[in-house]
């Protein structure tokens, strides 16, 4: 099941964003596959608020002997971000499907009969200087700061708190929709923290952690969510560097698969076997037909002319999702 259909996420994203509100999760047909969608007050599935953001990534179907016999399904007639299908990493490099579909890199361990076998698959998607060249930085860093620890199930408050205050710096700097800027997302990593959902990584000195990313682990799977790092060590690429500890432990734990989450990021290609497709399903709503004729046609201008501010640019965007919200 995708983390984002379990009971735990409604559970937690109802705590988070509708308080005082009756939220559940609700299964659906669209298209003649089953998906699991949580719904406010018994009557909105919340594909169809309009605030979409990071907080909400893709869903998958579910087959029909998944669901309960007692199940009452409604009908759909729209979702925002679907897995259609699963194909190999190779056919998503070579093919020309980017204008059809986002990808959703991942790596499927049971590929790899051992670490040794993912170390090679590396070289030869990079090169063989990869990880010489990762080891090289690892040390310097080292040199710096001194021994590094990385610990997978990090469950210290503040290394979340840090982790969301370096991203939101970022996307500012960045000129990006600040998620976090937005405190009911923070209030949701917050209640899966709380709940035990989080599995967060970080990479830290005896001066306090370099990088962090908040993962989710949910059935065998490990999700790469939300990473950032201190940019005073951004030479040392401590992202990277914190990433690689991770997959091995992940590997080593067992895990079936590492999941980058959507994004067509160069780096998620260096290490991924597969790529779900993603794209919407169904018709799209008129509403949602504006909003995207305005996305292509008005903002495009409108990003350009902001090019020499982007600070200004970031704040724009943000109190615009905001005031969605509101």
């Amino acid at each position: 099941m995708n983390f984002y259909s379990s009971d735990e996420f409604c559970n937690a994203f109802a705590a988070a964003y509708f308080p005082e509100e009756t939220v559940e999760n609700q299964w659906f047909e669209l298209n003649g596959q089953y998906w699991k969608i949580p719904i406010v007050n018994q009557t909105t599935p919340i594909t169809e608020l309009p605030f979409q953001s990071k907080m909400l990534d893709f869903y998958e179907a579910f087959d029909k002997d998944e669901l309960p016999d007692t199940s009452a399904i409604k009908s759909l007639k729209y979702l925002p971000k679907v897995c259609q299908r699963c194909i190999t990493a190779e056919d998503w490099i070579s093919g020309d499907l980017e204008a059809q579909y986002e990808p959703a890199p991942t790596i499927m361990w049971e590929d790899f009969a051992d670490w040794d076998a993912f170390i090679q698959h590396v070289k030869q998607r990079k090169s063989k200087k990869f990880w010489k060249d990762s080891n090289r930085r690892r040390r310097k860093l080292e040199e710096e700061v001194g021994p590094l620890e990385f610990i997978l199930g990090d469950d210290r408050p503040e290394i979340l708190a840090t982790c969301m205050a370096w991203k939101s710096e970022q996307y500012r700097n960045s000129g990006e929709f600040d998620d976090f800027a937005h405190e009911e997302h923070i209030r949701l990593f917050q209640e899966l923290a709380d709940r035990g959902l989080l599995m967060v990584s970080s990479l830290s000195s005896a001066q306090g952690p370099i990088a962090i990313d908040l993962n989710l682990y949910y059935e065998g799977r490990l999700y790469s969510w939300i990473a950032s790092y201190d940019r005073a060590y951004s030479t040392y690429a401590p992202g990277r560097l914190l990433l690689l500890e991770a997959l091995e432990e992940s590997f080593k734990r067992g895990h079936k698969e590492f999941d980058f989450l959507i994004g067509n990021e160069p780096y998620k290609w260096i290490y991924a076997t597969h790529a779900r497709l993603i794209s919407s399903l169904g018709q799209t709503p008129l509403k949602l037909q504006a909003k995207e004729w305005v996305t292509s046609s008005v903002k495009p201008f409108v990003r350009w002319s902001l090019q020499p501010f982007p600070k200004l640019k970031g704040k724009l965007k943000t109190l615009a999702l905001l005031s969605q919200k509101s």
